[in-house]
């Protein structure tokens, strides 16, 4: 049986506080298993029962067996044969970040929500050019570290988001948080890249108005 970390089972249990997510007009939320249930099952169950619900996200977590090996298998300093994969620094990176910033469409950016002041980042370089990001911050006062990955378009194809999402991955389980990746359910593209790079499915989590 597959088995994932505490933090992740116990968040889907529904334990976690609201926090900030009240200040947004959430009144509350709801989780469903993967095998329970369909993204759109999920959502009509809940509006039958007369909640109404905000928006949805698939949740993406690493198996608990694949830990240790995805932290040994994205060593940093490696080179792909287009560019290079590194962490982001904000004292160093923030020129090569604002450029990429104001290349990116502004949909785009706030789908991803990627930060060079989230808690890590990691970019990926053509030349002098950062052409993809992915970033993460700590989850609601938990060992889980969420991420966001953005590649610009005349670069995606190129396998660069699972080369970033699983290179930051491996940095957040160095540093003993459990990588989580969210996309919409109707986003096919970003759930691809969630598959590739090795992350799965476990449930579907709605926030409630």
């Amino acid at each position: 049986m597959t088995s994932f970390a505490p933090d992740v089972v116990a968040m889907f249990a529904g334990t976690l506080p609201l926090g900030p997510l009240a200040e947004k007009g959430v009144t509350g939320e709801a989780y469903s298993r993967a095998q329970a249930e369909t993204p759109a099952e999920f959502k009509s169950r809940l509006e039958a029962e007369g909640k109404r619900v905000g928006w949805m996200d698939l949740m993406h977590y690493l198996p608990a067996t694949d830990l240790v090996q995805v932290g040994r298998s994205y060593e940093p300093g490696t080179t792909p044969k287009e560019g290079l994969t590194r962490r982001l620094r904000g004292d160093v990176d923030a020129a090569a970040f604002q450029a990429f910033q104001e290349t990116a469409s502004a949909e785009d950016r706030d789908e991803a929500d990627v930060e060079l002041r989230h808690w890590a980042a990691t970019g990926h370089f053509v030349g002098d050019r950062l052409v993809a990001v992915a970033s993460a911050y700590p989850w609601r006062g938990t060992q889980i570290a969420d991420i966001g990955v953005l590649v610009l378009p005349e670069f995606r194809g190129r396998g660069l988001a699972v080369r970033v999402v699983q290179r930051l991955a491996a940095h957040c389980l160095a540093q003993g948080y459990a990588p989580q990746y969210r996309c919409a359910p109707e986003h096919l593209a970003s759930a691809g890249t969630a598959r590739a790079a090795g992350l799965v499915n476990y449930g579907t989590w709605a926030v409630l108005r």
